[in-house]
């Protein structure tokens, strides 16, 4: 199962963390990612020793009103892992937004994740993901309206924005937090990088220290030694893993001690 624990890690992501009505027992979960967190990877998660908070793959808001959980190939989940998913949803339009959040509040899920983060161009050209976050008011004015048709958590994962500056991801932090979301996912690239340069972690301290709802790290995080020096340096409420959960899709169980 890998080398020992990171001295402290355990103590650190075991801490209950609230978001929204809602509280998760680690502060590890699983990132929102495309075409990668859909059931079947899931399933084998929990098997592996599970993890208290995973998100969807990528669903279109416009369909998931009337799409079929047992035989959709996105808008689909165990009645098992229902309590712990949230489902990450895409689009421009506020209504449709909105329509989404109640169908999947209605359904008893976790709760919905706004994707701000996609920057593909054939989700950017339809002004949805990654698109949104060259208009700021635009982006707190969609969640505004999903938070004003649901109850249930409300989360938001964004990247740095178009540019590298970081007064861009803490004004719209703020302005999300404004908007009700209840917690916030960030990655600290510029949407068009696909990992071709760094993270840059001091983003998310620079964002944690704008908002008083839970901010999620994400970016960067290859092993236990990188977590806790995410947790550590940027004072961020927990950790949203992509690639190295699909990699070693035991490591939630394993870095909190189970």
């Amino acid at each position: 199962m890998g080398p020992p624990l990171t001295s402290g890690l355990a103590e650190i992501i075991n801490r209950p963390l609230a978001i929204g009505g809602r509280t998760i027992a680690r502060r590890v979960v699983l990132a929102p990612m495309t075409g990668l967190g859909h059931v079947a990877f899931r399933h084998l998660l929990d098997e592996l020793g599970g993890c208290d908070l995973m998100f969807s793959e990528m669903c279109s808001a416009a369909r998931i009103p009337h799409e079929n959980r047992h035989t959709s190939s996105y808008f689909r989940w165990r009645d098992e892992e229902a309590g712990h998913l949230a489902i990450q949803i895409l689009g421009a339009d506020g209504a449709r937004m909105a329509a989404a959040a109640r169908r999947i509040e209605a359904e008893g899920l976790f709760g919905v994740d706004i994707n701000l983060g996609c920057a593909v161009k054939e989700i950017c050209k339809f002004n949805q993901g990654a698109a949104l976050l060259k208009d700021p008011p635009a982006a707190a004015a969609l969640v505004r309206q999903v938070r004003q048709a649901v109850r249930c958590p409300l989360l938001v994962k964004f990247r740095t924005g178009w540019r590298d500056d970081p007064a861009i991801p803490v004004d719209l932090a703020r302005r999300l937090e404004d908007a009700g979301a209840d917690a916030l996912t960030f990655h600290p690239r510029v949407a068009p990088d696909v990992r071709t340069r760094p993270a840059r972690w001091e983003y998310i301290a620079q964002v944690k220290a704008a908002v008083t709802i839970p901010v999620f790290g994400n970016g960067d995080v290859l092993d236990a030694e990188d977590c806790l020096k995410m947790l550590v340096t940027t004072g961020c409420d927990g950790v949203a893993l992509g690639r190295l959960a699909i990699a070693r899709p035991w490591v939630f169980a394993q870095w909190g001690g189970g």
